[in-house]
């Protein structure tokens, strides 16, 4: 018994989420919405603005634009607030709450209101959403035999594109293989 009416569904989830957070710090539970999104996260393609945002004291945050998406070609910044998203104020959202809201599809519009750093007074845009692929794994041939790979983000697809960008090095080298991997 409690003071006031719990819903049993809310129980159960709490009581998950802490035993596997007593577990070790890489366990945790999913729930259905933040599932579904890492499912989607992990595809690498779907329909949004191009930006990575996080949450900072309650305020979202943008970490950084994509290159070549609307976000950054509508002038979005690293490090802008994100104040209203079609016109409700995001103070509290959850992360999952505002990707929702962010995320739709390919030439649907959604306008959000950014606070900068020295400027006075909101930044507002009006962009049209389009389908974003996330690029796992970015390669760039050094010369001399040596290759730099980096994973940017762990998808579906990173062994394949890791060993993609492998063969693509050796064939860009004198010799056909690799002296050397900066991974």
């Amino acid at each position: 018994d409690y003071v006031k009416e719990v819903e049993p569904r809310k129980l159960v989830e709490g009581a998950i989420k802490g035993m596997l957070s007593s577990l070790d710090p890489h366990s945790g539970y999913l729930d259905p919405d933040f599932y579904k999104e890492l499912q989607v996260q992990t595809s690498g393609e779907f329909g949004g603005l191009g930006i990575e945002i996080t949450v900072r004291e309650g305020v979202l945050v943008v970490v950084a634009p994509m290159a070549g998406s609307p976000a950054e070609k509508a002038g979005i910044r690293a490090g802008d607030f994100i104040i209203k998203i079609d016109g409700k104020f995001t103070k509290d959202f959850s992360l999952i709450d505002a990707v929702k809201k962010l995320r739709g599809p390919r030439g649907s519009e959604v306008s959000i209101s950014v606070q900068r750093d020295n400027i006075k007074d909101l930044i507002d845009f009006v962009l049209i959403r389009d389908n974003i692929v996330v690029e796992s794994v970015t390669t760039r041939y050094l010369g001399d035999g040596y290759g730099y790979v980096r994973v940017n983000q762990f998808m579906e697809r990173s062994t394949d594109d890791v060993k993609k960008s492998l063969r693509i090095l050796a064939a860009d080298s004198q010799r056909g293989e690799l002296r050397g991997l900066i991974l």
